[in-house]
């Protein structure tokens, strides 16, 4: 095995083939189950949690086996959510809008990973997607909070709690907020400016 290498060293590739067999004026689909496996998602103040799918006990085969069970009536309720969505958006800000936010919709929900604490508490942590990487960053929280409110304000509540916990730690000795958690993996406190250390340079 030639690991840790760079991205671009020996870039790692995947690929399938389908036949479409006879091809005419009906439409035909097909598709693909593609996922990673993850013995842990965060490592949140040294306790390493796993991602929220594997809190059952679920495993990577007798996931894609329930995704694939599932996949039809998934479907269906992501087709019907997405109608509704759509409309919603179109009638309070025209189709321009509409598009732009149905895209912010899926973005704001990919920037996040979701995973339940040790007392089965949800916890919910952003990550940086440029700067230095990090998690749980409030300035990543801020802007997503009005989302998770609408449409699911158990996630928000799980987004808040890792930082509310943070900054009423004896970690975190400041009047003010802290930045972040930490760089993703890892919230086990602020590594941003100054750190837990020093006002220098903080956010």
């Amino acid at each position: 095995m030639n690991f840790p290498r760079a991205a671009n060293d020996d870039w790692p590739g995947i690929s399938t083939i389908f036949s479409f067999d006879k091809v005419d004026n009906r439409p035909v689909s097909h598709h693909i189950l593609i996922a990673y496996d993850e013995l842990y998602s965060v490592e949140y103040f040294h306790r390493k949690l796993k991602p929220y799918w594997k809190c059952n006990g679920l495993e990577i085969d007798e996931l894609l086996i329930k995704a694939e069970t599932e996949y039809a009536s998934v479907r269906n309720r992501c087709n019907e959510f997405n109608k509704i969505l759509s409309k919603e958006l179109n009638d309070r800000g025209g189709i321009k809008y509409s598009k732009v936010a149905e895209l912010a919709f899926r973005q704001c929900l990919s920037a996040h990973t979701i995973v339940q604490d040790f007392d089965g508490t949800l916890l919910m942590f952003s990550k940086e997607n440029s700067s230095n990487g990090c998690i749980g960053t409030v300035d990543v929280n801020y802007p997503a909070a009005p989302f998770f409110l609408y449409f699911n304000p158990n996630l928000l509540k799980a987004q808040i709690i890792p930082v509310l916990n943070y900054a009423a730690s004896p970690h975190w000795k400041f009047p003010f907020a802290p930045h972040d958690l930490g760089i993703y993996p890892k919230a086990n406190g602020q590594l941003y400016g100054g750190g837990e250390s020093s006002e220098h340079n903080q956010m």
